[in-house]
């Protein structure tokens, strides 16, 4: 009507997904699904925006026992069947955990505690996070395990779209933060050094700094002077007339620090 074409996102979008589902299907390769729902015949995902299925047949031995914990959690499953035309994805979340030797990873996360620091590779990236493959084990008998490192847990600066800054087969260093129901919580960047603990230093009373400005409100502007630290200048501090956008570079000085408040 009245000249207008009329688009959608939506439908393009789930074409995307369709498409990413037969290519997981023909390769084989494992897509990232989050718990949704049980019943007894099996455990409602939702994967790639749409709903998928985990027939109870297709859950491994251990997942099988419990699968109310897979509620809420993100984890792996290979796509057995799609058909568009009644919007079905079939998934398996045996043929994934599975693949490992589950008594010998039982044993190693049994050991494994809160704090501690692995090298790990990056196995999937999501929009939600990535999972990163540990090794439990020794150099001789590795012992492989996948945790989810969550996107909040990606660095200490704020991260939009994990794979502009990760990619499949990176080697990373993760620190452990969780492990519950056989599944670890994983942090990259609490491997790192926190950029707080000597921001006393750096960001003296004061001193001037240049940084980038990431996000406008009606009572001033936030301003990033390195991943992870950021300020507010108040709405007082700013010359009249100047107009301040989103992604600027700008040169601040610094009133006040409280590290403690972060």
């Amino acid at each position: 009507p009245e000249g207008y074409t009329i688009i959608s996102l939506r439908k393009a979008a789930q074409d995307s997904s369709w498409q990413k589902f037969e290519k997981a299907k023909d390769s084989g390769l494992p897509v990232a699904v989050l718990g949704k729902g049980v019943s007894p015949s099996g455990v409602t995902v939702e994967v790639e925006g749409l709903l998928g299925f985990i027939p109870g047949s297709q859950l491994g031995r251990l997942v099988a026992k419990n699968p109310q914990a897979l509620i809420g959690k993100y984890f792996k499953a290979t796509v057995i069947e799609i058909d568009r035309s009644l919007r079905k994805v079939v998934l398996s979340e045996k043929e994934v955990s599975e693949e490992e030797d589950i008594k010998a990873a039982k044993e190693a996360l049994a050991k494994v505690k809160e704090g501690e620091l692995y090298q790990g590779e990056v196995t999937m990236v999501a929009n939600f996070g990535c999972f990163v493959r540990i090794n439990l084990g020794s150099a001789k008998k590795p012992t492989f395990i996948e945790g989810l490192v969550h996107i909040s847990e990606l660095s200490w600066g704020k991260i939009e779209d994990p794979s502009a800054v990760l990619k499949e087969g990176d080697k990373i260093k993760v620190k452990v933060i969780g492990v519950k129901d056989g599944k670890l919580a994983l942090s990259i960047k609490q491997a790192q050094k926190d950029p707080w603990e000597e921001a006393e230093k750096r960001y003296k009373v004061e001193s001037k700094h240049s940084g980038k400005i990431t996000k406008v409100s009606d009572f001033g502007v936030f301003v990033e002077v390195e991943a992870g630290i950021e300020g507010l200048v108040h709405l007082t501090k700013i010359p009249p007339g100047t107009k301040m956008e989103e992604g600027e570079n700008v040169n601040v000085f610094v009133q006040e620090i409280d590290t403690k408040a972060r």
